[in-house]
């Protein structure tokens, strides 16, 4: 079982340094499709604004 608090750390921690979309969809994909689906959501949201940002 995975430990959701620890991976959300992590794919947040993860989403600050580069936006690792595969890595962060490997992590999600063993949970429930609507966490997936916020968490993906606020994945895209956040690599959004960091791109246009820069």
């Amino acid at each position: 079982m995975i430990d959701k608090e620890l991976v959300l750390h992590y794919s947040f921690t993860l989403l600050q340094f580069s936006c690792t979309l595969p890595q962060l969809t490997s992590m999600l994909v063993e949970w429930d499709k609507y966490v997936y689906c916020i968490y993906y959501c606020e994945f895209l949201r956040y690599c959004g604004t960091t791109f246009l940002s820069q």
